[in-house]
């Protein structure tokens, strides 16, 4: 009897121990993709931002005709070489 008694316990130990590793692992997954999840978030603010940004600064260009990039965005444009390849390419005479 007792024998039988010590293994049912054992066995019951052993359920609790891998219900409890479980857990953890659920808790650890799931941690994982709230974690996942802010940075996705944070990323798409940024790439948002960075749109508008350009957006204005590709509007401010085709009124000004010249490159401010915005802050935080290190791309050069050469309008003059692009608009001898749109002269070019429209086989339009240039402007004076």
């Amino acid at each position: 009897m007792q024998r039988l008694a010590r293994i049912e316990a054992y066995n019951k130990e052993q359920v609790l121990k891998k219900m409890e590793d479980d857990n953890r692992k659920m808790r650890e997954l799931q941690e994982r993709k709230a974690k996942i999840e802010r940075q996705k978030l944070e990323l798409n603010m940024q790439q948002a931002v960075m749109k508008r940004a350009l957006t204005h600064a590709l509007d401010a260009m085709k009124r000004t005709h010249k490159w401010v990039p915005p802050e935080g965005v290190d791309i050069e444009i050469d309008m003059h070489r692009l608009m001898k390849q749109a002269q070019i390419l429209n086989k339009c005479p240039p402007p004076q």
